[in-house]
């Protein structure tokens, strides 16, 4: 008898080992919630909207200054996923439920890696991956799904919009979207609608279904994977009722401080539990705020010191929070070394043992030595950012490219449809552009235009900076040479960006001569690779980053920019921008029929 209870405490004592080798993980993804939206990140008591359990939680763990998404909810959702660039799975715009749109079965996603390795795995809130089966969590890895938002929250508008519109009562509630929950053999059902009433409960919903769910595998003691989605801050940005007024700037400060108090139950549910010693917690937010282009209750959302915001590829947008807890193997500290949503991926497959795909690109790069301090530096050093199919960003280090120009709402523009003007266009009536230096070089926005054809010598190009030539049949044409024929010199191109002061050879000329240089190599080193989005960090297309980099900081070269004269900083962390490079300024072609593609 005295063996067999030796026997049992062995076997017991080899399960408890075994579990601390496979720590349980809580993934928690904020919708829309700003860099500086939380106390951690600048906000809090002097924002009016104090955010204690996230800033306690950012303090106990890894605190992310440069943390990189994709700039929407369904691309950075389905970023952190599979660990790839969301242009790879179809899904680098907003998706809508029943277009084509949707997360495929062949993806391999967090949840199937946990479940892989033994692991309970489960899903609550917010999905946005697409609403065909073989998108739901449960074709995707996941034991169950509660509370289930599979779409988005700007659902809960579509009933009031259908009644004004005099939309029979069946169409309406055929469309309005709904809470969904998996049952035994994973299949979803429709538990209730999700209505504006309900948008004010469900956060609270989502914290204890997450509750029952840790509760119920620590009792098992079984591995465990959690993501949670929560809704707020997406608009329309209604907090319970017991949070309205919480906050002294609205309904958006409400939405945050609920959002800070529904992360601290989830947090309390593991230390009741007894697992918070051995539980990763990453807290993340999928985009930025949208403080002009949202609605009116998104408007007091801030993205901190960075120019851009939701939807574009600027700083503000792809740049928001991000934290990681690991009692015992993350050392509580603050690093601006760049880390994207796509290494999470990777990360936690190594963490957990899990076998990353090999038969398929991963945009993402395992951080784990990092995180945990057994190295300083990131192992990122570079970043591609999509507007749908299009590459609207490049960074390297602290440098950036911005090939296109996205300063127009992307939901409602096709970017494929951009290119540069030609005499004889007709221009979209609600453009924004930049005016030119003498003008202040300041964003108009909205400027009604008419729907007429562009004159000759019509200066209201967006542009860089400097000068533009008054011939824009001249620059057209000069330009378009480069581009089809990628034979560029740095004499020509100067001279064909100055031709009102042919002695003018500005700062601005000669970082867009460079700038160039990059991005013809990208378009090169893209069109010329099978895997349309290679791995390109020993590739070209880096070279092509450093030859940019050494044209314009190296002394003696012909681009040599002197520090005091790199005038091209626009966020504030010392960043060099070449933005919006003239030859590939785009405008929204409309032709007698709608959007067309002119070539």
């Amino acid at each position: 008898m005295q063996r067999m209870w030796i026997l049992l405490l062995l076997i017991a004592a080899m399960g408890s080992a075994h579990a601390q080798d496979r720590p349980n993980v809580v993934v928690m993804l904020a919708d829309n919630v700003g860099y500086g939206d939380i106390g951690a990140y600048g906000a809090g008591e002097i924002r009016s909207m104090p955010t204690p359990r996230i800033d306690r939680l950012a303090s106990e763990g890894l605190r992310l200054t440069q943390y990189l998404v994709e700039p929407g909810c369904t691309p950075s959702r389905a970023a952190l996923m599979t660990g790839r660039y969301s242009q790879r799975a179809g899904l680098s715009t907003i998706i809508v439920g029943g277009t084509p749109n949707t997360l495929q079965a062949s993806e391999v996603t967090l949840g199937e890696l946990f479940k892989g390795r033994g692991y309970a795995t489960g899903i609550v809130g917010k999905w946005h991956l697409g609403s065909s089966e073989q998108s739901w969590p449960t074709r995707q890895g996941f034991d169950e799904y509660r509370v289930g938002v599979i779409e988005t929250t700007d659902g809960t508008l579509y009933r009031d919009g259908m009644q004004r519109a005099g939309m029979p009562e069946a169409a309406i509630a055929a469309a309005e979207p709904a809470i969904w929950e998996s049952e035994a053999n994973g299949n979803l059902k429709k538990v209730r609608p999700y209505t504006l009433e309900y948008r004010r409960q469900v956060e609270g919903d989502i914290a204890t279904a997450s509750i029952d769910f840790i509760e119920r595998q620590a009792r098992a003691q079984q591995p465990f994977f959690l993501y949670v989605g929560w809704t707020h801050t997406h608009y329309p940005t209604l907090a319970a009722p017991e949070f309205a007024g919480k906050s002294r700037i609205g309904a958006y400060g409400d939405a945050i401080m609920e959002l800070d108090h529904r992360t601290g139950q989830v947090l309390d549910a593991l230390k009741a539990a007894g697992v918070e010693d051995n539980t990763i917690v990453i807290w993340l937010s999928d985009n930025a705020a949208a403080p002009t282009s949202g609605p009116s209750d998104s408007r007091p959302g801030f993205n901190g010191p960075f120019r851009g915001e939701l939807g574009d590829a600027l700083e503000g947008s792809i740049r928001t929070v991000g934290m990681i807890k690991w009692p015992g193997k993350i050392a509580p500290r603050a690093s601006n070394e760049m880390v994207s949503v796509h290494d999470f991926f990777p990360t936690l497959a190594g963490i957990i043992g899990a076998q990353v795909p090999a038969d398929r690109p991963i945009d993402g790069v395992d951080q784990g030595a990092f995180f945990t301090g057994k190295q300083a530096k990131s192992n990122r050093e570079s970043l591609l950012t999509f507007i749908g199919e299009e590459v609207a960003a490049v960074r390297w280090r602290q440098y950036r490219i911005y090939p296109k120009q996205f300063t127009l709402c992307w939901q409602s523009v096709d970017v494929r449809r951009w290119r540069l003007p030609r005499r004889g266009d007709r221009l979209s009536r609600d453009l924004q552009y930049r005016a030119g230096p003498a003008r202040g070089g300041e964003y108009r926005r909205h400027q009604r235009l008419g729907d007429r054809p562009v004159p000759e010598g019509d200066r209201r190009v967006p542009e860089v900076a400097g000068e533009i030539p008054q011939s824009q049949s001249g620059r057209s044409d000069a330009i378009w040479q480069v581009i089809r024929t990628g034979e560029v010199s740095a004499k020509s191109l100067s001279a064909n960006n100055n031709l009102n002061n042919p002695e003018r050879r500005t700062m601005q000329a000669r970082l867009m001569t460079a700038a160039l240089f990059c991005v013809l190599a990208f378009t090169a080193t893209f069109a010329q690779s099978a895997d349309p989005l290679p791995s390109w960090n020993d590739g070209k297309a880096k070279q092509s980053i450093l030859t940019f980099v050494s044209k314009v900081t190296k002394e003696g070269s012909p681009e040599f920019v002197p520090p005091a004269e790199r005038i091209a900083t626009f966020d504030n962390d010392g960043t060099l921008w070449a933005e919006q490079p003239l030859y590939f300024t785009t405008w929204r072609v409309m032709g007698s029929g709608g959007p067309k593609q002119l070539n």
